[in-house]
């Protein structure tokens, strides 16, 4: 409209000049010529002005606004304005198109970041969470952890928490306790024991995963078990006779003496007087046995070779022992009333051993 009335003023003041030509140079000396001549000088100003205006809208995510500015480059507009960049700020402006056009501001604001026992601010106008740590140099191993995602866009006072998670695997070894088998013992007087068998502990080589957090151990895993060598189970042998027995004829393993040392199962007991004799190596007993100790001599109608016997005092104090009935002597005859005749080793033995009152336990 201002453009419109300037032309039209000045095809007005042209038409009036014309047709007063006779009276020109009298009206150029009037005010009305002078004041006619400064509005369209000011008139033409102002047209030029506005033509020349253009109107940027600004948007910095908050709202938008307007400037009216003569000026074409972002940051110059901005600072019309009053707004002041930072190197961190980022600008984008569209082509101005009829003096028109939109700048899109976009401030920088702080984003926190916790990593590898620091912390840092970083400024930053845009991105993902992924385009900050590139920013800011930190790489993500691909067990570490965040606790925020990748391609989520960064906003205002963000804290980003970086964990550092590493595996270590630990290889140690441990023992497998043997165990310690006990057997009773008829051989050995009651409560000692004779070691058969050392025992030795076992090795169980064992692998464990363990997981780190920031240094810290979290968590272990075992991953695998190997039995390196098994373990040797010691083996002792408890005594359970009244006292040490002189034979040493091994009984069978289903022979057993109670808590009291005497058998614990038997056909009958006999009351006996005993005496004892010995002979050299390579004589041979009634039923064709070399004699040796544990072969005793009996009255094979009172008890028949072959049987199994257990002869010990009635108070413990002498055991002979485990003993087979495979002799027998002049004593069956002689009336002496000895019931059996006990094979030692020596003639010194024999003198020693005298008579004695025994119990003879008939096992079988």
């Amino acid at each position: 409209p201002v453009i419109r009335y300037v032309h039209s003023c000045m095809a007005d003041i042209c038409k009036f000049a014309i047709n007063c030509s006779s009276s020109l140079h009298a009206f150029v000396k009037t005010r009305t010529f002078a004041l006619s001549i400064y509005i369209c000088i000011s008139m033409i100003f102002v047209s030029v002005a506005v033509s020349n205006t253009k109107i940027v809208q600004v948007n910095d995510g908050s709202g938008s606004k307007y400037i009216y500015t003569f000026r074409s480059d972002p940051v110059s507009i901005l600072k019309q304005d009053g707004i002041t960049l930072t190197p961190q700020d980022e600008v984008s402006m569209t082509k101005f198109q009829d003096n028109f056009a939109k700048i899109n501001l976009f401030a920088a604001f702080p984003v926190k970041i916790n990593a590898d026992g620091k912390s840092q601010s970083l400024l930053i106008a845009r991105g993902t969470v992924f385009e900050v740590l590139q920013k800011a140099g930190i790489t993500l191993g691909s067990d570490d952890l965040i606790n925020r995602a990748l391609d989520l866009p960064v906003s205002q006072d963000m804290e980003i928490v970086i964990n550092r998670v590493a595996y270590k695997t630990l290889s140690q070894t441990a023992d497998i306790p043997y165990q310690t088998i006990s057997t009773s013992n008829t051989l050995l007087k009651k409560g000692v024991q004779s070691v058969k068998v050392q025992g030795k502990n076992g090795q169980l080589g064992t692998t464990i995963k363990q997981k780190y957090i920031d240094g810290v151990l979290t968590d272990q895993q075992i991953i695998s078990q190997t039995v390196i060598s098994q373990p040797v189970n010691a083996q002792v042998s408890i005594g359970t006779a009244a006292n040490t027995p002189y034979s040493l004829m091994s009984p069978p393993s289903s022979f057993l003496l109670n808590d009291k040392g005497v058998p614990a199962k038997f056909s009958k007991v006999i009351d006996a007087v005993a005496t004892a004799y010995t002979y050299r190596d390579g004589t041979y007993t009634a039923t064709g046995n070399k004699v040796r100790v544990g072969y005793v001599a009996v009255n094979p109608k009172k008890i028949p070779y072959g049987s199994k016997l257990y002869i010990m005092s009635a108070d413990g104090s002498y055991v002979y022992g485990y003993a087979i009935a495979s002799d027998t002597g002049g004593f069956v005859h002689n009336g002496s009333g000895v019931d059996v005749d006990l094979f030692l080793s020596t003639d010194h033995d024999v003198n020693t051993f005298g008579r004695k009152n025994l119990k003879i336990y008939v096992l079988s």
